[in-house]
Formats: C-alpha cells, sequence, structure tokens
C-alpha cells in the first residue's frame, strides 16, 4: 500500500529491523578507522524483497492523499 501511495518502489534488505543503531555504530566506525573504505564498513545487505507500485492503485489513494494531507495540516496547526 505504501508504494501504492508514494508511487515508489520499496525494497526490504537482510537485517534492516537494526537499521538506525546499526547506522549509528558504522558512522562511529568510518570516523575511528580512517583506512577502511565505505564499501568495507557498510556493505549493501541482501535483497530479500522488492515492491513496486500498482499504477492503478496509485492513482486511486493520490486524490485520497491530497485530501489527507490538507486534513492533516488543518489538524496539526492546532498542537
Amino acid at each position: 500500500m505504501i508504494c501504492d501511495v508514494l508511487n515508489r518502489e520499496m525494497s526490504f534488505r537482510k537485517g534492516g529491523e537494526v537499521g538506525p543503531a546499526l547506522g549509528a555504530a558504522r558512522l562511529a566506525q568510518l570516523a575511528i578507522e580512517t583506512g577502511k573504505s565505505l564499501s568495507d564498513i557498510c556493505p549493501v545487505p541482501a535483497l530479500e524483497q522488492l515492491h513496486k507500485p500498482n499504477s492503478n492503485n496509485h492513482q486511486i489513494y493520490s486524490k485520497r492523499l491530497s485530501k489527507f494531507r490538507a486534513l492533516f495540516k488543518a489538524v496539526s496547526s492546532h498542537y
């Protein structure tokens, strides 16, 4: 559904559930280990799933998305 709403592919990679913590650790490692390359410290994980958008669903959701954004803007200004 997210792919259809945004009309973008989504890829799910192995180990993605630990992304933020692992990303922070790798940034620290990049800062400390200056002799290693980016690809050594940050290898691209294996692809588990690739989801592609459905253009028919996107047509339907795009109308609803503009309404949602307008409603969200109206409600969020009260907080």
